[in-house]
């Protein structure tokens, strides 16, 4: 299974083909696990019972919704999407949160 990775200096039409796998693999929403006050920003992928899983670390604390912030930025950047693409729609206040994906042009084929 193609698992797209973080590349920051790939080109425009290289992100595009990424953030089309991406949505291939997560549809409109997804789930993830946010570990807060960790010691660095960054997300796992963990492949469990044929299920893509996501985990998130933060290093934000989970006060003033900045740690929510915090998971939002970062998957905006893995995804190579703009920070509105994505909303928090369940577990603002929990570690297991389901977030709502707008890949905007992007089509499953």
């Amino acid at each position: 299974m193609f698992i797209p990775t973080t590349n920051l200096k790939m080109k425009k039409e290289e992100q595009n083909r990424d953030s089309h796998e991406w949505k291939k693999l997560l549809g409109d929403t997804v789930e993830i696990q946010v570990t807060p006050k960790s010691s660095s920003n960054r997300i796992k992928t963990e492949i469990v019972n044929g299920e893509l899983r996501l985990k998130a670390y933060v290093t934000a604390a989970p006060e003033n919704d900045k740690a929510n912030k915090a998971v939002i930025e970062l998957l905006a950047k893995e995804l190579h999407l703009s920070k509105s693409s994505l909303s928090i729609i369940s577990g603002k206040h929990s570690r297991k949160k389901v977030i709502r994906i707008n890949f905007g042009k992007f089509n499953i084929q």
